[in-house]
């Protein structure tokens, strides 16, 4: 890609009436407004490329892509399409994400590290995005271990949080873990100005507020409906 496709995309996009500045502390609105207009009042507006807003077509058999080179690690994503972050069932889905991959209680990390020895490391991210979000598990296969055992544990132990009710301890245990680290990304100025950032672009940055009751309600059979569906 040449150097020129950078330079256009951000003369295109990188525009005021396509951005949103966040401001958090303590401050006094009127000095923050005269300050803003100072720093960026110069800079035009200019219209924006038409959004491309195609939906993908239903996906009716799985993807598959195998890459070779002389990597030490032998590496695998299992990736799957689910709504995009403003969506309802997206609290659901960051509650199984904890389930499955979050700390070394996690399910996946049990089974492939702790069990099987297999991995050296799994994780499992329900990542946010504006359209359709990917649910992803990462994993990092320890030498010369089968990729195709792996994979297959794997995807057991998706299917059995589809199949099996999470016992009560566990679902609390993760959503205690989900409301912390919610609360613990806005300990700070930075980091409560990069989430109501975030929620701008990817949802409705007011559904902030709800986040912590919308996790709170989650119950069993949601994790399962949920993973059964996506």
């Amino acid at each position: 890609v040449p150097r020129s496709a950078f330079v256009d995309f951000y003369k295109a996009y990188y525009v005021p009436n396509n951005a949103t500045l966040v401001v958090v502390g303590d401050v006094v609105f009127a000095d923050v407004k005269k300050r803003v207009e100072e720093l960026f009042g110069k800079i035009p507006r200019k219209a924006l490329p038409v959004a491309l807003r195609r939906s993908e077509p239903d996906q009716e058999c799985e993807r598959r892509l195998v890459y070779r080179d002389n990597a030490a690690v032998t590496r695998g994503v299992i990736s799957f399409r689910t709504p995009p972050r403003g969506a309802p069932e997206c609290v659901v889905l960051d509650v199984i994400e904890t389930i499955l991959g979050s700390g070394k209680v996690a399910r996946m990390h049990q089974r492939l590290v702790e069990k099987e020895k297999l991995c050296a490391s799994v994780s499992v991210d329900n990542e946010a995005r504006e359209d359709h979000n990917v649910f992803q598990v990462y994993l990092e296969l320890l030498p010369g271990k089968d990729p195709a055992r792996v994979e297959a544990i794997a995807l057991e132990e998706l299917a059995r949080i589809a199949r099996e009710p999470v016992k009560p301890e566990e679902l609390k245990r993760a959503l205690s873990q989900v409301q912390s680290a919610f609360v613990f990304d806005q300990e700070t100025a930075e980091g409560l100005g990069s989430k109501i950032g975030q929620w701008v672009v990817q949802a409705d940055y007011q559904k902030l507020d709800n986040y912590l009751n919308a996790v709170e309600a989650v119950k069993a059979a949601d994790v399962q409906d949920k993973a059964t569906r996506y």
